[in-house]
């Protein structure tokens, strides 16, 4: 018998409400029919606005209007900042027994003022964020005033100057209590890793930030390798096992126990009996189901089966599944930074080849960055590394392969146009089992469900998503050579890199708060590489301006009374050291002490000017590469840097 495949599924084609509706039993919990699908209904929980009134009722219905045209993330982004809004006034209103149809223009401005001073005064809350809270209410109050339910007002003024700060590295997260009987239920590999983190403390320390970083991402490793050769072990038993049975004839099963009635599958008496075997069971789900255990109304009976007979021995067995994806996208990640969670999600079939007899070639679209195409080249590795007791590194493109591999069987069951996608898995829609691409946010939730049981990862709090700056922290340490960080990033424009690069670093190595990396670094590097700044985006101009801002600040000298020449050479003394190809240690006590009281004459004299264009784009790289020169120097250099210091003061011209 032909194996039976299921045709795609077009969720489009499915028939939804597309009436404003309200759940009954919770008025301002409002069903959004654009961002639900069969076999999952998505409501936006407004109960914030329970007791405001009909017009309580009104937003939020108008609420879901707002958003019917923007994507689900994007419409519980907007959820979460209008719900931020109305939470601090709601609680106001309650007390004065007033509803928000009494509220007039100046009560508005006043509830608003109120609330993005508290959001400032949020240390958890970023400056971007909170401006992008206050981007979103206008918008929906917008749409409101347009509908003549609220008077118009003035909202506050964004937060000037606010830029977003990536992720810290894996070494900046701080480590949770942990209890001894915990620590004493990890492996030897988590406790012996464990102690050595207890001993590694100074981030200001590069060395210590890349120990950390290594520490950290192995641990995952481990764990993810040991998740990964398991559940691959299983799925190629499955395939065994089926291939194997010779003694289970499945045409004959189905002529004895099945039949068909009005077009329903019927089964007699007895047919449990024989799969109760599991090579039976697993001949009959791939001949039967194609490889996929079918959904609640796929199969109803039979699935009732198979988790009385086989519950604790399905997950794994056939197909690609979260509890899978999960380490093996965190593999993907420790070893290949270019990659940021949406980039294997992307991927097709074709997306994934052989490159030459050892490497493979992945190509993956990037959104962020107007859908352009970026590649990268990978180590196959040994497959070797795939089994149980292996102790061979499964590598990046290994990871991919089996991806592949374990979504093959969802393929035949995929939701329209995502036949051919690398990464499916298993979803049930109206009740029936399909291949469907996989959820960003189930993915991170099943990413700290893994961490919180892989013993040492449970004690720290990090996302997939920042193995990217750790890959870029620690290739910047390595090197200080941000085209190598850019290309190590798939990042197009080094401006991106710089200041990307700038804020990690300038965090790790506690330099302050910094909120951009200046163009006065990229020149450096850039007369290091020989590249035009021009390409850079840097005009002679600019250039120029650098340039003379630190010829007149006494920039590398004694004093401001030197000649030009003089001022000229000390000034590419410390560009050399700045756009070296690797970390220099400096081993000369009058150019250490130079550093020294050059770094610390900016600190002293720049608070006046912090915050302002001049500061951030000359002054604040040079003392973020003066704190890592410093942070690289032997004790006995700086002890002998001081005393010349003591002997001799250094004094610089103003920083301005």
């Amino acid at each position: 018998m032909a194996r039976r495949r299921a045709p795609p599924t077009d969720v489009s084609k499915i028939a939804t409400p597309v009436e404003l509706q309200r759940d009954g039993d919770f008025p301002l919990k409002v069903y959004s029919p654009r961002h639900s699908h069969p076999g999952r209904s998505k409501h936006f929980n407004l109960s914030v606005l329970e007791g405001t009134g009909e017009l309580g009722h009104t937003i939020a219905r108008e609420f879901l209007e707002f958003v019917s045209g923007y994507a689900e993330e994007t419409a519980d982004a907007y959820l979460i900042a209008v719900r931020s809004f109305f939470r601090s006034c709601v609680g106001q209103l309650r007390k004065e027994g007033a509803h928000l149809s009494s509220i007039g223009a100046s009560r508005w401005k006043k509830f608003a003022n109120l609330w993005f001073y508290d959001l400032q005064s949020d240390a958890t809350v970023g400056d971007v964020t909170a401006n992008t809270y206050l981007a979103s209410n206008r918008l929906f109050f917008l749409h409101l005033q347009k509908r003549f339910l609220v008077p118009k007002f003035r909202w506050p003024p964004a937060i000037q100057g606010a830029v977003g700060r990536p992720r810290p590295p894996v070494s900046n997260v701080p480590a949770k209590a942990v209890q001894a009987t915990q620590i004493s239920s990890w492996s030897d590999a988590d406790r012996l890793a464990w102690s050595e983190l207890s001993r590694l403390n100074d981030l200001s320390s590069p060395t210590v930030v890349k120990q950390r970083n290594n520490i950290i991402l192995e641990a995952v490793r481990r764990h993810a390798e040991q998740e990964v050769r398991k559940v691959w072990q299983l799925f190629c038993e499955s395939r065994q096992l089926a291939r194997n049975n010779t003694s289970f004839d499945f045409d004959d099963y189905c002529q004895t126990y099945e039949y068909y009635s009005n077009g329903v599958l019927k089964r007699r008496r007895g047919w449990r009996e024989s799969l109760r075997f599991l090579p039976n069971f697993l001949v009959y789900v791939e001949r039967k189901f194609g490889g996929v255990v079918p959904g609640k109304s796929d199969d109803p009976d039979f699935l009732k089966c198979a988790y009385a007979l086989h519950s604790h021995d399905l997950r794994g067995r056939f197909h690609l599944e979260y509890e899978v994806l999960v380490p093996l996208l965190a593999i993907i990640f420790c070893e290949r930074p270019k990659m940021n969670l949406a980039s294997p999600l992307s991927m097709r079939t074709v997306d994934l080849s052989q490159a030459s007899r050892d490497e493979h070639q992945a190509r993956w679209t990037k959104k962020r960055a107007n859908y352009r195409r970026l590649a990268d080249d990978m180590p196959t590795g040994s497959e070797l590394a795939l089994s149980i007791d292996s102790t061979e590194r499964i590598t990046a493109a290994q990871a991919l392969l089996v991806i592949g591999e374990l979504s093959k069987p969802l393929r035949a069951r995929a939701i329209l146009g995502t036949e051919e996608n690398l990464c499916l898995v298993k979803e049930t829609l109206n009740g029936y089992a399909v291949g469907k691409p996989p959820s960003q946010p189930w993915i991170c939730k099943k990413w700290a469900d893994f961490r919180s049981e892989s013993g040492l990862l449970s004690a720290f709090d990090f996302t997939l998503s920042q193995f990217r700056p750790t890959g870029a922290v620690t290739e910047f340490f390595e090197t200080a050579d941000i085209f190598k960080v850019a290309d190590k990033l798939g990042q197009k424009d080094i401006r991106v890199t710089a200041k990307y690069i700038g804020i990690l670093a300038a965090d790790t190595l506690d330099a302050g708060d910094v909120r951009q990396v200046q163009d006065s670094l990229t020149i450096a590097v850039a007369k290091r590489s020989g590249r035009p700044l021009e390409q850079l985006g840097i005009s002679p101009e600019r250039e120029k301006h650098i340039r003379q801002t630190a010829y007149f600040s006494g920039f590398l000298g004694y004093n401001l009374s030197g000649t030009t020449q003089e001022s000229e050479e000390k000034l590419g003394v410390l560009e050399n050291i700045l756009s070296g190809s690797k970390l220099i240690v400096i081993k000369t006590p009058e150019v250490a002490a130079e550093i020294i009281a050059f770094n610390n004459h900016i600190i002293e004299n720049g608070k006046a000017i912090q915050g302002t264009a001049q500061y951030e784009e000359f002054w604040l790289p040079l003392l973020v590469s003066c704190a890592q020169i410093i942070k690289s120097m032997d004790a006995s250099v700086i002890r002998d840097a001081e005393n010349l210091l003591a002997d001799r003061p250094i004094n610089y011209g103003p920083v301005i």
